[in-house]
């Protein structure tokens, strides 16, 4: 039975490949769970069309990284933190804490999880981060702790 893919399957192929499987796998394993669909013109062209837009969309946001990049790389963030009479801080400076204060101070949304902290802040100084947006798309940002003054 000619089949095309709707998603990636190990050991069978990629989205949108073409292949010829038993009737049986594509009606017991592969169908049930959406993994494929019978291979009729209309279905390629949807699929086809389906990773275009794929493409597409990867293509703008790389493009929307590269942006937010040349931004902030290299540019400060001020943070201010209560500490102890050592000073050392209360607590630590977290990724969430850093996208804030980018937030603030560029007017850009950038996700936590992107935001990457080599060590643990929890004294006052300059810290550098990396914002990771793709593999090959990064800005490093640098952190300025100072003491909060009420």
């Amino acid at each position: 039975m000619e089949i095309i893919l709707m998603f990636d399957v190990e050991k069978l192929g990629k989205t949108g490949d073409i292949l010829n499987v038993a009737d049986g796998y594509f009606r017991n394993y592969l169908f049930p769970r959406k993994l494929a669909k019978r291979a009729t013109p209309q279905v390629i062209k949807d699929v086809k069309n389906k990773i275009i837009a794929s493409k597409r969309r990867y293509e703008l946001e790389q493009q929307n990284a590269a942006e937010v990049v040349q931004k902030i790389d290299g540019h400060t963030v001020d943070i201010s933190a209560k500490a102890g009479e050592t000073g050392k801080l209360y607590g630590s400076i977290t990724n969430m804490d850093i996208g804030k204060a980018i937030k603030e101070k560029f007017d850009i949304d950038i996700d936590k999880h992107k935001i990457y902290i080599e060590n643990e802040i929890r004294h006052f100084g300059v810290y550098e981060c990396q914002v990771k947006f793709f593999s090959d798309i990064s800005a490093k940002i640098f952190v300025n702790v100072s003491e909060n003054i009420i």
